[in-house]
């Protein structure tokens, strides 16, 4: 059968535009569970800091009840993802990545939830653990749980998983340029033009969707920097060829 190449064309942006549209609905959504895993880690934190802070009045008694509370809570969060969601261990970034280049996950809806109530449960509870590893996974599985709501195929379900888990960076760190840049370099590891709409679209509607709730300021402040005067090169000439050697 001969198809047109002006078919052809017009096939592609349709799906393209399809893809485009379903990547701001993705955004929105990772945008609103993002915004809400925030919250709540921020409310538990509080909650931490202020049983710390009462622990003290018992006197010696009260280390003891924090140390095993916090053990109990790490506890029930890893019996979370033994029993519901085993695709819910590490940090999820590792997880994505094995999902774009293997097989997707079965069990997309507990993993969501296994990951943002341990993750509340895990980090809240003082835990050295980021949000952005949650988010990114959380991300990613609502983008294929959107890809096979709607009956995209296997690219096209890659595209959303991809722009999931970099809306949800963006969302973990109030940067959407981040967040795109993360997909295509790190997940993806090339560049087309599917991949960019989709990663940009979702990872703008995120933003928009979370910062209704966060708010416009950004994470990290960084002061301004006074400007070394040009005293320094040599020193700092000799410095880069020392360790470059190294």
């Amino acid at each position: 059968m001969n198809t047109k190449p002006g078919h052809l064309d017009a096939l592609e942006s349709r799906r393209l535009f399809a893809l485009a549209l379903l990547s701001i609905v993705l955004g929105a959504f990772v945008g609103l569970v993002g915004a809400s895993f925030r919250i709540l880690l921020s409310r538990a934190d509080l909650w931490r800091t202020y049983l710390i802070e009462r622990s003290r009045v018992p006197g010696w008694i009260g280390v003891p009840v924090v140390v095993c509370s916090i053990a109990l809570i790490g506890a029930f969060a890893a019996w979370l993802v033994f029993r519901f969601a085993p695709q819910a261990t590490g940090s999820g970034i590792p997880n994505i990545e094995r999902e774009l280049k293997v097989d997707f996950s079965e069990n997309t809806i507990p993993t969501i939830v296994v990951k943002f109530v341990g993750g509340i449960l895990a980090i809240g509870g003082g835990f050295a653990l980021g949000r952005e590893g949650p988010t990114v996974q959380m991300g990613g599985d609502i983008g294929q749980l959107i890809g096979g709501i709607f009956g995209r195929n296997r690219e096209e379900s890659r595209a959303l998983v991809g722009a999931g888990a970099g809306a949800g960076l963006a969302t973990a760190f109030n940067a959407p340029i981040a967040g795109s840049i993360f997909v295509l370099e790190e997940l993806f590891g090339s560049f087309s033009v599917p991949m960019a709409i989709t990663t940009l679209g979702a990872s703008a509607s995120a933003i928009c969707v979370s910062r209704v709730f966060l708010g416009q300021s950004p994470d990290f402040r960084v002061p301004l920097l006074g400007f070394a005067n040009f005293g320094v090169l040599p020193v700092s000439i000799l410095l880069g060829i020392v360790m470059g050697l190294l």
